[in-house]
């Protein structure tokens, strides 16, 4: 992300971050503390960048982990946005 507001590329000025900029990261810096730095990783891979589980682990134990990481952390989220109760 570039916040100085230089063209890059041909690209259209950033007149600086925007108020959904902040907002967003905020929402993001939340989930990151809900979730943990670990299973924060494997959702940003695999919900964020599209990485497939097969893709992220050598083993079916690694790849059950991760999967495993991903279930609990949406299931955390959902209860935290009000999708599910506890």
């Amino acid at each position: 992300m570039n916040l100085d507001g230089i063209r890059v590329d041909g690209g259209v000025r950033n007149d600086g971050i925007t108020e959904n900029r902040i907002s967003a990261l905020q929402q993001l810096v939340a989930c990151r503390n809900l979730l943990g730095v670990r299973a924060y990783e494997f959702m940003i891979a695999v919900a964020g960048q599209g990485k497939a589980i097969s893709d992220m682990g050598s083993s079916v134990r690694e790849r059950t982990t991760i999967a495993d990481y991903i279930k609990d952390g949406l299931d955390v989220l959902a209860q935290h946005w009000g999708y599910k109760s506890s």
